[in-house]
């Protein structure tokens, strides 16, 4: 460097360091913190930026492309394009005759929307109902539903869907490419990703976990999982049966944050696992994925409640109806669930039960998540609380004596797990579905979540003295 005398001064790192940051400041710079090789490309970059000049249009253009110039310096991350929509239809025949619905029907949104069962085939028998997965015939997000609409078709069946239609997308704009694409390379270690990628997948498929074992050695039961390998689980809207323009997102998401194919590929009648080849590199890579899948509940509780002697016959009935609602509706929305009707017995001290059907609503719990832990003792905090009770002005809840939660995997002849409490106090039991041994081969329920049918709900309100 020569100073104002004109003296030579040979520069080490440091002083060029402090040199270029006074020169930057001077020239109204910000130099971001980091080490010195950083600060130094930092302020390269952005003079690069604000000087453009002739001589620096090439390194610009590495730095903001666009259109077909992201595809081309980026081949192994190819933009995402178009994708068709995908979810499943309750169908309900109500003549008395089975109604086979065949190969690439079509079903109609009220929007005008269309969608194909693809090689689907369902027979509906008489009088009853079955499900079936369709897509969307054409791409994009507005291919994309909410939950509850009502389909028009060829047949004589009731056709809605009782969840979103997903997974549709348009072709990404050059910036959503550019963001993503940076978004990989800041964040793109192998295990470290694990939380990056979980947050992508519920973009998606909104429920999704993975499970990670840094460790050199197989991870012991209830969860089995490879050395240094990893289990990612999304809940897809047709499960186990989830095709692969379903799953195709995930599958991408997994190839772009992960350093390495997941080696858990031995599908069990227990854990199945879905996959998939991804082209993300030199050579196409198969990666796989849990499919999470529902654990069927049944609860009954008898909830013992006492009366202001004012109340007559039908205002008793009805308070006991209100009480029991807020309990189921509080069940429901905790676990997430459907809509349906749950079962209030109202018992009396002077009148034979009286059994009611009272609908609930769906909802997406708080605690709709894979693996959940909780305990009966939560279930019954659920039952009401002050703000809820004092609407209940002349019904007063003494106890619960009788609670039980019955939860079945539905897989073969696998064991159910009671989760209940008896009258004065009784067994308080809890469930990890990730930590304990659920299944007869000591594994756990680390793929399963939650999802109430209020039609498995029962509900008894005892009047006592």
């Amino acid at each position: 460097m020569i100073d104002q005398n004109n003296v030579y001064t040979a520069l080490d790192l440091n002083t060029a360091q402090q040199t270029v940051i006074s020169l930057a400041s001077a020239q109204g710079i910000i130099i971001q913190s980091g080490s010195v090789e950083e600060q130094l490309q930092n302020w390269l970059a952005q003079f690069l930026v604000e000087s453009d000049t002739g001589l620096f249009k090439s390194y610009q253009m590495q730095f903001n492309p666009v259109g077909a110039e992201i595809d081309l310096q980026n081949p192994n991350t190819p933009r995402l394009q178009k994708s068709i929509s995908s979810g499943y239809l309750n169908l309900h025949n109500a003549t008395g005759s089975p109604i086979s619905v065949t190969i690439n029907s079509i079903f109609t949104a009220p929007n005008g929307n269309t969608y194909t069962t693809s090689s689907n085939i369902v027979t509906v028998p008489a009088g009853g109902d079955s499900q079936i997965t369709v897509y969307s015939v054409n791409s994009g997000i507005s291919q994309n539903l909410p939950s509850g609409q009502s389909f028009t078709s060829a047949y004589s069946l009731t056709a809605t869907n009782p969840q979103p239609f997903t997974n549709g997308r348009d072709t990404e704009t050059d910036t959503e490419y550019l963001n993503r694409i940076t978004y990989n390379l800041t964040n793109n270690s192998s295990q470290q990703a694990t939380p990056t990628a979980e947050k992508e997948l519920m973009v998606y498929y909104k429920i999704a976990k993975i499970l990670v074992n840094n460790s050199s050695t197989a991870s012991t039961l209830p969860v089995i999982i490879p050395p240094n390998g990893y289990i990612p689980i999304v809940l897809f809207q047709s499960g186990v049966t989830a095709s692969l323009a379903e799953i195709q997102n995930a599958l991408q998401i997994i190839a772009n944050r992960f350093e390495f194919g997941n080696p858990m590929a031995a599908s069990t009648t227990l854990h199945p696992l879905l996959s998939g080849t991804i082209y993300s590199g030199a050579y196409p890579e198969v990666y796989y994925i849990a499919p999470a899948q529902a654990v069927k509940s049944t609860l009954t509780a008898t909830l013992n409640v006492k009366y202001q002697p004012f109340i007559d016959a039908n205002e008793k009935l009805n308070l006991a109806n209100a009480f029991a609602t807020f309990f189921a509706q509080n069940i429901v929305s905790f676990f997430s669930g459907a809509s349906g009707n749950f079962s209030c017995i109202f018992d009396s001290l002077i009148a034979s039960p009286i059994t009611t059907s009272i609908p609930i609503i769906a909802s997406q719990g708080i605690d709709f998540e894979i693996a959940p832990y909780f305990s009966i003792e939560q279930i019954r905090a659920l039952i009401s609380d002050k703000e809820q009770l004092s609407v209940l002005v002349g019904m007063e809840y003494k106890s619960c004596t009788a609670l039980s939660f019955i939860l079945d995997p539905q897989v073969g002849t696998e064991a159910t797990v009671n989760l209940n409490i008896s009258g004065g106090g009784g067994t308080v039991l809890d469930v990890d579905f990730s930590k304990t041994a659920l299944f007869s081969d000591g594994s756990s329920w680390y793929d399963r979540y939650m999802y109430i049918d209020p039609n498995f709900i029962t509900i008894t309100v005892n009047e006592v003295a």
